[in-house]
């Protein structure tokens, strides 16, 4: 049987990530290695993350504003709209300098290039409850308590 996370679903809580740039999106993978409690789960634009959602119940939305296919915040707007995703926070991942990001749906912006002690704190921040619940999960074997 799965454990479940602190959401009520089965293994670790999901952060959708939407990036079109590899570099960004090695960078981002990197990151999410000094997170293990927490599953990135990535999409290169508008299409493949619409296409993922109906499988996804993010705690966590990344988002590229420019994507090849569309603007990220529609895209946003769309995702929510039809996974009911609305109270999943959601941040603007951008260079774009002078965007708004509380307009925008968004709870705050992360600029490229990205600050990488920045970017983990504020997983931290936004995920207070993710890496607690993670590391009191029973391990697979033995019923040792589990360490992110």
């Amino acid at each position: 049987m799965l454990d479940e996370d602190l959401y009520g679903r089965p293994g670790r809580p999901q952060v959708l990530y939407v990036e079109d740039e590899p570099t960004n999106l090695f960078l981002m993978q990197a990151l999410f290695k000094l997170r293990p409690h927490l599953e990135l789960v990535a999409a290169s634009d508008g299409a493949q993350a619409a296409q993922l959602g109906a499988s996804l119940r993010p705690a966590l939305i990344l988002m590229d504003l420019r994507l090849p296919d569309c603007w990220g915040s529609d895209l946003l707007a769309s995702l929510r709209a039809r996974f009911r995703w609305r109270h999943v926070p959601a941040v603007a991942v951008t260079a774009e300098a002078e965007f708004d990001a509380s307009r925008n749906g968004f709870i705050e912006t992360w600029h490229k290039p990205l600050d990488l002690r920045f970017v983990l704190g504020r997983l931290d921040n936004v995920l207070p409850d993710a890496r607690g619940a993670w590391q009191r999960r029973p391990a697979a074997a033995g019923g040792a308590e589990m360490r992110a």
